[in-house]
């Protein structure tokens, strides 16, 4: 199958997805407001536009199967599996790709997005597609995005705190002790430490509310 000027009517690909990430509250709109302008066009536009697509399918009972299909725009590129059964239904499991100077661009705007980053400095957001040919839903994996971003902040946090211990000589200007008094000590200190980074995840990526956790879920 060819495809020439191929575009979504009134559907701004970047936008919709953006807006339905909830772990980082008000992105899209962020993003709309910090980007240069240039960038931040690429939000407003009413539709999203692809270069010329060139890819293959197979029909088999009463299913359209799109193995491999890449979409690509002038800033992102959409990629993965789709099916279209002949009574309407669409499914399908993808990527998306940022272009590198727009993903820096984005995460000089909103620093947590350095943590969905690839080797290649793209931002990457797998995508879940269902529902009907004439409504089809598209929504960002929720899932994906805040194990990344609670991996990505436990590793800083554990980080910053090591540093702080090196920093302030505590490991080695510690007073002595008794090999007691330091087994009665580490088990305080280690679960602690582990408290105070898991709160912090918490707070900072996990806290959503009701209505949100709700509209995650759905499809």
């Amino acid at each position: 199958m060819q495809i020439t000027n191929g575009s979504i009517l009134n559907f701004n690909f970047l936008d919709v997805i953006f807006r339905k990430i909830s772990i980082i509250p008000g992105l899209a709109d962020t993003l709309r407001q910090r980007l240069p302008p240039d960038y931040q066009k690429k939000f407003e536009a009413r539709d999203t536009v692809f270069q010329p697509v060139n890819t293959t399918f197979s029909v088999a009972k009463g299913v359209v199967d799109f193995p491999q299909l890449f979409l690509v725009t002038d800033t992102f590129a959409v990629g993965g599996m789709g099916q279209l059964t002949f009574d309407g239904r669409v499914v399908g499991r993808m990527s998306l790709w940022i272009d590198p100077e727009m993903s820096f661009a984005m995460i000089q705007s909103i620093a947590e997005l350095q943590y969905l980053t690839d080797a290649q400095g793209r931002i990457v957001i797998p995508i879940i597609m269902q529902g009907s040919l004439d409504s089809v839903k598209v929504m960002p994996d929720l899932g994906y995005i805040a194990s990344r971003l609670a991996l990505s902040k436990t590793q800083e946090l554990v980080n910053n705190w090591f540093r702080k211990r090196t920093q302030t000589g505590h490991d080695q200007q510690a007073p002595a002790t008794s090999p007691q008094q330091q087994s009665e000590n580490a088990p305080s200190e280690s679960t602690t430490a582990k408290e105070n980074v898991l709160n912090n995840l918490i707070n900072l990526f996990l806290k959503e509310t009701p209505s949100e956790r709700s509209s995650s879920q759905s499809p």
